[in-house]
């Protein structure tokens, strides 16, 4: 019968082992790390072929160090005012598909990517309604975009067109807010939309607004009044804040102004007074009836 052996492993086994357990620990560690990279690298060539599938469509103007895309349509030609389209969050150019071309067959509208959102940087914190202003002030000069403006905000947009007058009043001449999605986009803008969404600019852009969230309505409700520049608030009746308290503080906004209107959309959704086109053809008949009011100096009542 075959002897066996009871001796224990030598130094040389011991090695052995030790150096197998290292590897096998060391890829433990490494293995969480390793999916990381390959999680980022796949982000990153996903990020550049959309970047390549969908180049924006207007141009991307400095504002101090980084840039911001602005998005212009329409005649210059055409006259005063021009019309500037504020998204909802977290909205881009690619929301005004419905409603940009209808307003530029009478004037010049121009939409744009706020720091971080679409085809534009992101941009220092905080990402307040002062900041905002600031930056669509800068962006406005810098593109030579001229005035004066007739604001249009939907959403939480409402609250940066609001800061934008206070701190500009000189510039705006009439205002419009969309009281703030809906799937009725046109499929490029469909397109451009996910692209957005799918990267990791857009996580870190909707924490930096989620921060600044509480100052942004501290900061608008300190503004004063607007005065007597034409003001319409538009409310879908098929939203939340067509009925109750919330019907309430949109009645309440059409107050901030002496010379206002507030206007229903028949069927619309929060974000389909934008986004969907029977009712987006409708948000843009107020706006074009803001920009006429402006142009002839006639009262809304």
């Amino acid at each position: 019968m075959a002897e066996i052996s009871t001796r224990l492993p030598g130094r040389t086994g011991r090695r052995k082992a030790w150096a197998w357990a290292g590897r096998i620990t060391l890829g433990v560690i490494a293995l969480p790390f390793l999916l990381m990279l390959l999680g980022f690298v796949y982000q990153s060539v996903a990020e550049a072929a959309d970047a390549s599938t969908y180049p924006p469509p207007g141009q991307r103007v400095d504002v101090g160090g980084y840039r911001l895309h602005i998005y212009c349509t329409g005649a210059q030609q055409a006259g005063a005012p021009t019309v500037i389209l504020e998204s909802l969050f977290p909205g881009t150019v690619s929301n005004w598909a419905w409603v940009q071309p209808e307003i530029a067959k009478v004037t010049r509208v121009c939409a744009y990517d706020r720091a971080g959102h679409g085809w534009s940087d992101p941009g220092p914190e905080p990402r307040d309604a002062r900041q905002h202003a600031h930056e669509l002030h800068a962006l406005l000069q810098n593109a030579n975009v001229a005035g004066p403006y007739v604001l249009v905000g939907h959403s939480l947009g409402g609250l940066f067109v609001r800061m934008y007058a206070t701190l500009y009043p000189a510039e705006v001449a009439g205002m419009v807010l969309l009281e703030g999605s809906h799937p009725d986009l046109p499929p490029r803008q469909f397109e451009e939309l996910r692209a957005y969404f799918n990267t990791a600019r857009y996580m870190e852009t909707l924490r930096a607004v989620n921060a600044a969230f509480p100052a942004m309505l501290a900061q608008v409700r300190g503004t004063g009044r607007l005065g007597a520049i034409s003001l319409a608030v538009v409310v879908g009746t098929a939203s939340e804040n067509a009925s109750g308290m919330l019907f309430d503080l949109q009645q309440q906004l059409a107050t901030l102004s002496d010379d206002s209107i507030l206007q229903k959309v028949e069927g619309a959704t929060h974000g389909g007074l934008a986004d969907q086109r029977e009712h987006a053809l409708q948000t843009s008949a107020v706006i074009l009836r803001i920009v006429e009011a402006v142009r002839t100096g006639q009262s809304l009542q």
